[in-house]
């Protein structure tokens, strides 16, 4: 089964990811930037912390030096630019260098080549490269920390539909350095707050029309590319229940953020009545919060989305013949682009599309 390091380089699959998968709307960065505001104002870091609001916030929260872990072709990366998240700086880092090439140039992100578990050595290079004034400006002073790197902390790190890729344990350790406020230097009494982590994720595609939800679903995605997926897949279908089970509370304050659509909280009524509990880390946001990603888009277009998933692309790699490079079996997306089109009655029909998006937010105790 193919790991994270390899997939996301063919360059069809590529073009397909960066231009047909999901954009993050305005209620996914909207809770980011509502939360971050939060733990920047607080004077303790205490569960209670966090808000489910995602409405716009008055103004913008200024990030100063963000961090899109995995940022594949820069798609939240560049929001966070933005209001009302308006960072100085973003560094966008991701393994496939197929995926950094094919990201839009922003004047005030950072692209580079590079792996989770060196996250340390990459903010160091971003800071060197940038300057010392600049890093000043980003929070960060020139005084080597214990690793070698300048002394600081990263406002923010964002995580977008990649952390089930990690190995858990160490990039959270990872990350706690990275967002932990350095302690008061000569002449301060009070540490500055520490950042935030933002782990962002989205489940299965849902289609307004129950037969072609079906299709997608259950033939598609179960049945002809279940083999084919990463068993870490179950954790975006688990809703990153077990991602955010892996925090450490001794090192982190948290809360999980679902969206819940009702097909979901029907199947799901321990969850549901486990988050109405005192104490819980876990809210259901209902669906007039906005928590999801919907559009309307032509079949075609959908079945290119459908071409960046990674299961199919290892289904692609499996049935492809090596002589003569054609596949030794109909490709399944014939299949369902033909079948959308019988059920929509047009092969130039759109279809209506819902991704339900969860999210972890952590702050660093010391």
């Amino acid at each position: 089964m193919a790991d994270f390091k390899t997939l996301f380089t063919d360059n069809k699959q590529v073009d397909s990811y960066a231009k047909y998968r999901p954009v993050y709307t305005p209620p996914v960065v909207n809770l980011i930037a509502n939360n971050f505001a939060r733990v920047k104002a607080a004077s303790k870091i205490t569960p209670d912390i966090f808000t489910g609001d995602t409405t716009a916030p008055a103004a913008s929260v200024n990030v100063r030096l963000a961090v899109d872990a995995a940022c594949g072709s820069g798609q939240l990366a560049q929001l966070l630019t933005e209001a009302p998240i308006s960072a100085k700086h973003v560094m966008g880092f991701d393994p496939s260098a197929a995926q950094i090439a094919s990201a839009s140039a922003h004047q005030r992100v950072s692209y580079i080549v590079g792996e989770v578990n060196d996250t340390p050595q990459l903010v160091a290079s971003l800071l060197s490269s940038l300057g010392p004034e600049a890093a000043a400006e980003l929070g960060f002073s020139p005084a080597a920390s214990e690793d070698g790197g300048p002394t600081g902390s990263v406002d923010l790190i964002t995580v977008a539909q990649a952390f089930h890729w990690f190995e858990f344990g160490r990039v959270y350790d990872l990350f706690h350095a990275a967002l932990s406020a350095p302690a008061p230097s000569e002449g301060e009494t009070v540490a500055t707050s520490p950042g935030l982590l933002a782990v962002v994720s989205y489940d299965n595609p849902l289609l307004s029309n129950a037969v072609a939800n079906t299709v997608v679903n259950t033939w598609l995605y179960d049945e002809v590319l279940g083999p084919y997926w990463s068993p870490r897949r179950h954790l975006v279908t688990d809703r990153y229940e077990t991602v955010h089970a892996a925090l450490d509370h001794s090192k982190w304050v948290s809360h999980r953020y679902i969206y819940g659509d009702a097909p979901w909280v029907a199947t799901h009524p321990d969850q549901v009545a486990a988050s109405q509990q005192p104490g819980s880390r876990v809210t259901v946001l209902p669906e007039s919060s906005g928590l999801c990603m919907s559009r309307r888009m032509p079949i075609v277009a959908f079945r290119r989305y459908l071409e960046s998933w990674s299961a199919y692309a290892t289904w692609r790699a499996k049935h492809t013949d090596a002589v003569t490079g054609a596949l030794t079996e109909e490709d399944p997306l014939d299949v369902v682009q033909r079948k959308l089109a019988e059920i929509y009655g047009a092969e130039d029909a759109e279809v209506d599309v819902t991704y339900p998006v969860h999210i972890i937010l952590a702050a660093p105790l010391k």
